[in-house]
């Protein structure tokens, strides 16, 4: 996480969108990723970057947004 915000800092970027996928290819979030992703938001705006978005990709063309399912 401080690897993304110190990058996204260093290159002077206000704002950030984090995507992965899931190798099992399922696209449920987990409680822990809604902890990172809060973490990212909180740190993010001390920082002055905004998360605008967080991705998990999945298979057959599947994905869940956080941002679209109002988690962020």
């Amino acid at each position: 996480m401080l690897t993304i915000l110190v990058s996204a800092k260093t290159q002077y970027i206000d704002k950030i969108i984090c995507f992965h996928n899931h190798p099992s290819g399922n696209t449920d979030f987990s409680k822990e990723y809604k902890v990172i992703t809060n973490r990212l938001q909180k740190c993010g705006k001390i920082l002055g970057i905004e998360l605008v978005g967080h991705i998990i990709v999945g298979d057959n063309d599947r994905y869940f947004s956080f941002k679209e399912n109002f988690k962020i």
